[in-house]
């Protein structure tokens, strides 16, 4: 007897991606979602680091990229976070 396991599976993903949804909707309309989108943009447009990245799958800017990876860790330390970006961003010369 084949059990079917994808139904428990399917009502498991939609669960999940409503609560992604929800926890990224409640992110982008923080005050803390909102410095992080402004710290981000003086990322890009900063000629001092280096924001265009190549080698990522989903070909997200990287603001949005980085919008989108926060917006899904309800417990981040975004000055930390935002700290490890530019020093990992930061040009040398």
């Amino acid at each position: 007897m084949e059990q079917n396991i994808s139904q428990p599976q399917t009502r498991y993903q939609d669960n999940l991606e409503a609560y992604w949804n929800l926890t990224q909707k409640k992110f982008y309309a923080s005050e803390q979602g909102r410095n992080a989108r402004q710290m981000l943009q003086e990322l890009v447009e900063s000629p001092e680091y280096d924001t265009n990245s190549t080698y990522f799958e989903n070909n997200l800017p990287f603001r949005e990229r980085h919008l989108d990876y926060m917006s899904k860790q309800p417990h981040l330390d975004i000055t930390g976070y935002m700290s490890n970006l530019r020093l990992m961003t930061r040009k040398r010369g």
